[in-house]
């Protein structure tokens, strides 16, 4: 297990990448929640989320579950939507898998939200709910991962 961290963030036009090489850290999920607000404020039709799961994130411990679950509620109505990139696999991915559709399900799915394999299909999805996806965006992501 990685020692939790806070995400590497940063806004491209009406998306946030955000980019977890760590366990994620409850003070972490709430820095990553007040860029969305502030990104929000400035974009009131809603604002969406690109999330980079590395392959060197864990699974929450139940301190931060506990934090993604009042973040998810507290989103509603701001975030349009969140593409979850998951660089798992194996029984790894299938465990991060069922505690991201846990968070969904228990917060009766407070915004669209997709959990993919790769930062394309996470790309074409927000694009196709209205996402102003640049090249820009797409770099970014690959810069934060470094």
């Amino acid at each position: 297990m990685a020692t939790p961290s806070d995400p590497r963030l940063r806004v491209v036009k009406e998306t946030l990448v955000a980019v977890w090489t760590a366990d994620p850290s409850s003070a972490g999920l709430e820095r990553m929640v007040q860029q969305l607000t502030e990104l929000y404020a400035r974009n009131p039709r809603g604002v969406y989320l690109l999330n980079v799961i590395t392959k060197s994130c864990g699974i929450p411990t139940p301190d931060v579950r506990a934090t993604i679950l009042r973040q998810f509620v507290s989103m509603r109505g701001k975030l349009r939507a969140a593409a979850i990139v998951l660089e798992k696999s194996g029984i790894e991915a299938a465990l991060s898998r069922a505690v991201l559709s846990g968070f969904v399900t228990i917060t009766k799915r407070p915004f669209e939200f997709k959990v993919v394999d790769s930062d394309v299909d996470a790309l074409r999805w927000l694009e196709a709910l209205g996402a102003d996806v640049t090249p820009m965006l797409a770099a970014t992501a690959l810069e934060l991962r470094k």
